[in-house]
Formats: structure tokens, C-alpha cells, sequence
């Protein structure tokens, strides 16, 4: 995981589409010190976990397992539907 500071992205996860295009289906962000924001970004599923974000998650929850400077974890949606 690459761990930048600020707002900058911490971890991204792609998976591949119909078209074999690379979308980002799950951000990582260091909103503040000591904490992660995890951002699901499949608004068109309503975020919804599919096979590909439950791979983000563990990987994500893993690393941030080994981070000493992740105390606080926020998980949330994009589009504003927030997670379902």
C-alpha cells in the first residue's frame, strides 16, 4: 500500500469491465491524521460489495492492519447513495 499523507489517495482497487476498461472501485484516503477514509465507488450498484470490493476490502483491511498511523477507519459511499 502506498502510504501517502494528506488527502492524497492512499490504496486504489480497478476491476475490469464489460470492455475490459479499469475503473476504481474502492479509495483509500487520509482525510486527517491517523485516519482512513474507504470510499466504495460503484454508485450505478448503490455501492454495493460485488466480488471485486470484497477483494478491495480485505487487502485494504489487511494493510491497514499493519498501519500504526490508522487509528480511526470511516467506510462510506460515492454518489450519495451511501452504502446498502
Amino acid at each position: 500500500m502506498n502510504r501517502n499523507r494528506g488527502a492524497a489517495t492512499v490504496a486504489t482497487l480497478l476491476e475490469m469491465n464489460a470492455l475490459t476498461e479499469q475503473r476504481v472501485v474502492v479509495t483509500v484516503e487520509t482525510p486527517a491524521p491517523h485516519v482512513r477514509l474507504v470510499t466504495f465507488r460503484r454508485p450505478e450498484a448503490r455501492n454495493a460489495i460485488n466480488g471485486a470490493v470484497a477483494q478491495a476490502l480485505d487487502q485494504i483491511v489487511r494493510d491497514l492492519e499493519q498501519d500504526p498511523d490508522a487509528w480511526v477507519v470511516v467506510l462510506t459511499g460515492s454518489g450519495g447513495q451511501g452504502l446498502y
